[in-house]
């Protein structure tokens, strides 16, 4: 029999011995108090959560009872560390875990208040964080707690890897391994192989870090621990995905996620979906990407994780990116920095700023980019990673290519010498990226150096650079090929591993009834935060706080105004009108408005609207349209602006269609309850900007604003009505029925089409 075997016919043979003694002994007095506590520590371990809940609680109640500082204390910390792995707001469980220290001390058990000080140190950072485990460490050595020192070790080797000071993180993990090769604790054993297959992949060491996590699942499978079956599926996940074996990535989160549901443990649920999600946009199934992103969003705010929150808005900033949408990546980006600062996640920070750089590059405010790059720059000089410096070249190299010749004299660039400038950065990235190897971004920079070679006149260099381009992009290409190619060993060997599990599991359940979960490690809420760390993304968790307020206010902003009036308008505090010379002006409203909302009562009118301009919003953010305002039932929009957008009028025509046919849907399903739709288009120029001072809106003027105007005042219910200028735009891509000249309010005879379909559905 192996020792993971023992272990856990150990457990079930305390779990019933403590049952019995439990049902047994009727006093109210300091053996049952010592009871319970025991039978929550081994409900805890073997992850019989409403064991422990039950028990911790009524433990608690029977130390107040009978003034027990010491079991009070232990109490406090078996139901944090359960409330920490059901998702509870972190602020919950830090609370009870300050309870517990503070009777702990009281009572002057050492051991407990060094365990509270281990705990706590998950909620802080820096200086704080290390003096807490200095602390805890120091009290297990008075007493002897081998398992104590190497958990503080654990800890220590985690916080160095996040700090990206590896050597240390390795030393630390010799350290804890060696401590709990004395105690023969198997599950420890493998947890210090999980650490080590982080600090591996922070330090690019990439076999290693598959070779550690390999041992780690070994053990897991073993002892039959689920939560080190889960870390080690998890490292060998984030090392596959991070070298392109994105397919195998998501197979072992998938792995894990099953696992974690089972268990019911949000923690790892969260963290895991989180990763997933980074996997999927790996494939470019971004669709899927952003359901789980969303869901990971949807859980960092129930528990309040701002860590959590960061890293994912930062995943959707990317997939708007990547889908070139610009302005909500932006406003992702804004609310993963707030986050990132409010947590001191520098990498994080630094990586918001780059990828505010390139959107706002993307929309031609080079302004903007610059002052982000900045921060960037600046930010990295403390974080020092290579991956952002290969971000912030390529970044600068875009910037220098396209920005107005007044900002390159503030960046202190002749700008004659822009390309030369931009080529320099490039070359220092590709630098890098020949020893990293990263593919991605070689394609991205010699590509762009290709351009740059050939503005600059050096027609070889750019030929060059562009077949280097080539050749990498062949790389990429025939390296996803081979990965579909080995989509079956991988499968393969997936159900090997899961046909253990459920074997393993099977057994359990021939070995008691009551016994269908395993934990971690004996103290759970210790082994189970350091390994999220990993599965979340390695991004730190720390409490630091900064002034909420203007984060809100910043994101409110974002709400009313395009993001690149709302930088103008934070940074100077005046934003100024700009003309655009080609947009395409949306205008909507309903008819019989006004006889309909006589048969609504007060709610259900501003209800129907709601989800009709909630409905309409959606849709003009697929296609990237800006909405301007609502005026009763009116709805106003446009596209092309604040960046130009060469398809503005194919965009909104389709917008319209789109909806046209959600009304149309509306009024089939709820009557008379829904209104019928009337839609004007024109195309044409406009000017744009703040109005007020009070209240301010940013609002479009011009004939072409007043002509979509008239569109839809001459349109029909259930019709899109358009306009010579934006027929000539549109009518290869569209079917039109002519109407004739028609005579609009102030603007005479206009020749109007009604839009039937898309040309390319017929």
């Amino acid at each position: 029999m192996g020792l993971g075997t023992c272990i856990c016919h150990a457990q079930q043979a305390k779990l019933d011995s403590l049952l019995r003694l439990n049902a047994n002994y009727t006093k109210e007095d300091n053996t049952k108090l010592d009871i319970l506590n025991k039978l929550a520590d081994v409900y805890f371990y073997m992850q019989l959560d409403s064991g422990t809940l039950l028990c911790a609680d009524r433990a608690i109640v029977l130390a107040e009872k009978l003034h027990n500082q010491r079991a009070l204390g232990d109490s406090y910390t078996n139901k944090a560390r359960l409330q920490f792995c059901k998702g509870v707001q972190y602020s919950q469980v830090e609370q009870l875990l300050q309870k517990a220290l503070t009777v702990q001390r009281a009572a002057g058990n050492s051991s407990g208040i060094a365990t509270c000080y281990l705990n706590l140190s998950k909620f802080k950072s820096g200086d704080e964080k290390v003096m807490l485990l200095n602390k805890a460490l120091d009290l297990y050595k008075q007493t002897n707690n081998l398992w104590g020192q190497g958990q503080v070790m654990i800890l220590f080797a985690m916080y160095y890897y996040l700090g990206s000071n590896v050597q240390q993180s390795f030393e630390n993990v010799e350290k804890a391994r060696t401590l709990y090769i004395q105690t023969g604790d198997s599950v420890s054993i493998a947890e210090c192989y999980i650490t080590e297959s982080a600090a591996f992949y922070i330090n690019a060491e990439y076999v290693k870090a598959i070779e550690t996590a390999e041992i780690a699942l070994k053990i897991g499978l073993a002892t039959r621990t689920s939560g080190i079956i889960d870390g080690a599926y998890i490292s060998l996940a984030n090392v596959y995905n991070t070298t392109g074996n994105h397919t195998q990535a998501q197979q072992c989160y998938f792995n894990a996620l099953k696992m974690a549901e089972k268990e019911g443990n949000i923690q790892y649920q969260s963290a895991i979906i989180s990763n997933l999600a980074n996997s999927l946009i790996q494939l470019k199934k971004y669709n899927q990407a952003i359901e789980y992103v969303e869901k990971g969003i949807t859980w960092c705010k129930v528990q309040n994780d701002s860590p959590g929150l960061q890293y994912n808005y930062g995943l959707l900033a990317e997939i708007y990116a990547i889908q070139k949408r610009y302005p909500e990546a932006i406003i992702q980006y804004h609310a993963s920095l707030q986050h990132g600062i409010e947590s001191n996640i520098e990498i994080g920070v630094c990586e918001n700023y780059t990828g505010l750089a390139n959107a706002y590059i993307q929309l031609s405010n080079y302004d903007s980019a610059y002052f982000y790059i900045k921060k960037a720059i600046t930010l990295n000089t403390s974080v020092k990673s290579t991956l952002l410096d290969v971000q912030i070249y390529i970044r600068m190299a875009a910037l220098l290519k396209n920005a107005p010749n007044a900002l390159l004299q503030k960046m202190g660039i002749r700008p004659e010498k822009r390309y030369e400038a931009a080529i320099e950065n490039l070359n220092k990235c590709l630098a890098i990226l020949k020893v990293s190897g990263e593919l991605n971004y070689q394609s991205e920079a010699l590509l762009l150096l290709s351009e740059l070679y050939e503005k600059s006149g050096n027609t070889k260099a750019s030929y060059d650079s562009y077949k280097h381009y080539t050749i990498i992009k062949d790389s990429i290409l025939n390296k996803e090929s081979a990965q579909s190619v080995a989509n079956l060993q991988i499968q393969y060997e997936t159900e090997k591993k899961e046909q253990q599990i459920t074997l393993l599991n099977k057994d359990n359940e021939l070995q008691t009834k009551e016994l269908d979960k395993q934990k971690l490690v004996r103290n759970g809420f210790v082994a189970g935060f350091g390994v999220m760390i990993l599965f979340a993304g390695l991004f730190l968790f720390q409490r630091n706080k900064i002034s909420k307020e203007k984060n809100r206010s910043d994101g409110l902003l974002l709400n009313i105004l395009p993001a690149e009036v709302a930088e103008e308008l934070k940074s100077k505090g005046t934003a100024s009108a700009r003309h655009y010379d080609n947009v395409t002006v949306l205008f909507t409203d309903f008819k019989s408005f006004t006889s309909i909302s006589e048969q609504l009562s007060p709610q259900e009118l501003v209800d129907e609207l709601h989800a009709c301009f909630k409905g309409f919003d959606e849709i003009c953010t697929k296609y990237s349209i800006e909405k301007i305002k609502t005026i009763g039932d009116a709805y106003l929009a446009v596209s092309g602006l604040p960046q130009a957008d060469e398809n503005h009028a194919e965009n909104v025509v389709k917008a319209a269609l789109e909806i046209r046919e959600f009304m149309k849907q509306r009024r089939e399903n709820l009557g008379a309850k829904t209104f019928e739709i009337r839609i004007g288009i024109n195309s044409g120029s406009v000017v744009a900007g703040i109005v007020g001072v009070k209240k301010f809106a940013y609002d479009i003027w011009g004939d072409t604003v007043n002509t979509a105007a008239r569109m839809e005042q001459n349109s029909e219910a259930g019709k899109i009505n358009i306009s010579e200028t934006t027929f000539a735009l549109v009518k290869d891509k569209f079917a039109c029925d002519y109407r004739g000249e028609i005579d609009a309010k102030n603007k005479g005879k206009l020749k109007m089409y009604f839009v039937e379909n898309n040309r390319s559905v017929l």
